[in-house]
C-alpha cells in the first residue's frame, strides 16, 4: 500500500512554457507533514505571458535567491520517493531535474512518476479544447467543486492531492505506474518522438515516417520539419539535431 509519505507532490510556477529552457519562480510541495512553498530568482526573463497567468514578475523576485538555496531542502524531501505533478512527466519533473544539474547538485532519486493529468487524459480522453483537462478541470470532475487560488503553486499542490487521492480510489495506484511508464517514452513537449517501448530508441511518431526510428528518417524530412511552420519547438529541435547526427538517449529516472 503507497502512503502519501511516500510521494512527494510538488509544483511549479514557471518563467514560460518550454521545458527545456523554463526556470522556476514558484515551488511548493508536499512531504508527508512538511509543506513549503517559496518565490525565487529564477535568473532567467519571465515572459510577460508567464506573469499574467501566475502574477509573479520580475521586478518580485530581483533580490530573491535562486534555486541553489533551496536545492538541499527539495533533494531530501524528494530523494527515494514517488514525484508527482500535475502534467509533471513532461513539465514540471524534467524543468526541476534540470534546475538541480544547473547549480551542480547531484539529482535525487525518483522512484516513480506519477501525473494526474495523464490519469485524467487516460480515461476522459485527450483535451478536445482548451481549458478542458487543467487541473481545475480536473478538481471539478473528480472532487465535484472548485478550488481557490488557481496557478498559486501551494494552492494548485491541495487540489492534486485531492485529485490524486480521488483517482486512486477508482483506478487503482497501479494505474499511475503503467501510465507514468508509458508517458515516460515521450521524448519532449509535444514533440511527436517517443521512445521505442522495446528498444528504446527514438522513433517518430506523425506524418509518413511514422513508426520509424529517427536515425532511418530522410534528412530532407528533418529539414522539413525544421522550416515548416506546424510543429512545435521541442519537435524542431529534436530533427535539427538528428540532421548532426545527435539523437535523445532514454534516461530512466
Amino acid at each position: 500500500m503507497i502512503r502519501l509519505e511516500d510521494i512527494f507532490f510538488f509544483d511549479l510556477e514557471t518563467t514560460g512554457i518550454d521545458p527545456s529552457t523554463a526556470g522556476a519562480v514558484q515551488i511548493a510541495y508536499k512531504s508527508g507533514d512538511k509543506q513549503n512553498d517559496f518565490i525565487l530568482n529564477p535568473g532567467r526573463p519571465i515572459a510577460p505571458g508567464a506573469s499574467a497567468v501566475h502574477g509573479i514578475t520580475e521586478a518580485m523576485v530581483q533580490d530573491l535567491p535562486g534555486f541553489a538555496s533551496y536545492a538541499q531542502e527539495l533533494a531530501g524531501e524528494m530523494d527515494g520517493k514517488y514525484w508527482c505533478a500535475y502534467n509533471g512527466i513532461t513539465f514540471d519533473i524534467p524543468i526541476i531535474r534540470r534546475l538541480f544539474e544547473e547549480v551542480g547538485y547531484q539529482v535525487p532519486t525518483c522512484k516513480g512518476k506519477l501525473d494526474p493529468y495523464k490519469i485524467f487524459c487516460h480515461y476522459e480522453g485527450n483535451p478536445t479544447r482548451r481549458g478542458t483537462r487543467t487541473l481545475m478541470a480536473a478538481h471539478i470532475h473528480y472532487c465535484g467543486c472548485e478550488f481557490d487560488g488557481a496557478h498559486d503553486a501551494l494552492s494548485d499542490i491541495i487540489a492534486m492531492v485531492n485529485v490524486y487521492e480521488e483517482q486512486v480510489r477508482r483506478y487503482g495506484f497501479e494505474s499511475f505506474i503503467e501510465i507514468g511508464n508509458r508517458a515516460e517514452l515521450e521524448i519532449g513537449y509535444r514533440s511527436g518522438f517517443q521512445f521505442h517501448h522495446d528498444d528504446k530508441l527514438p522513433i517518430i511518431t506523425f506524418g509518413k515516417h511514422a513508426g520509424k526510428y529517427l536515425s532511418e528518417v530522410p534528412v530532407d524530412y528533418l529539414q522539413w520539419i525544421v522550416t515548416g511552420s506546424t510543429c512545435s519547438p521541442d519537435c524542431k529541435k529534436i530533427a535539427a539535431a538528428a540532421i548532426k547526427g545527435h539523437f535523445p538517449v532514454f534516461r530512466k529516472n
